[in-house]
C-alpha cells in the first residue's frame, strides 16, 4: 500500500486501529461541514477525544490531505468491516 503523490499536506492522527487485516477494496467518502483547509480537517482528527479520522482530506481549495496512512484502518464510517477495506476520504 501506498499513499496518493497528489497530497499536498500531512497531518498524520493518532486516531486509527494501526494495520489493515484487509485490502483495500473500497472508497468511502464522509462529509465536513464547512469550508475548510486540509491543514484544518487534519489538524481536528489530531484530538484523541474526537475518537474519529480519515485516510483522506480535500480542503476547501481542493488540495488533499493525508491523516491517516493508507496501511492503517482509519475510524470513519463506524463500521470496522468497511473501514478496514476502505480508503475513507
Amino acid at each position: 500500500m501506498s499513499n496518493s503523490k497528489l497530497v499536498s499536506y500531512t497531518g498524520l492522527s493518532p486516531n486509527h486501529s494501526g494495520r489493515r487485516v484487509c485490502q483495500i477494496s473500497r472508497i468511502t467518502p464522509h462529509a465536513v461541514v464547512g469550508q475548510l483547509s486540509v491543514e484544518s480537517i487534519c489538524n481536528c482528527f489530531k484530538d484523541r477525544s474526537k475518537q474519529a479520522s480519515c485516510n483522506y482530506a480535500i480542503g476547501a481549495d481542493g488540495r488533499l490531505g493525508l491523516c491517516v496512512d493508507e496501511a492503517n484502518r482509519s475510524w470513519c464510517s463506524l463500521s470496522r468491516d468497511n473501514d478496514q477495506r476502505a480508503v475513507t476520504i
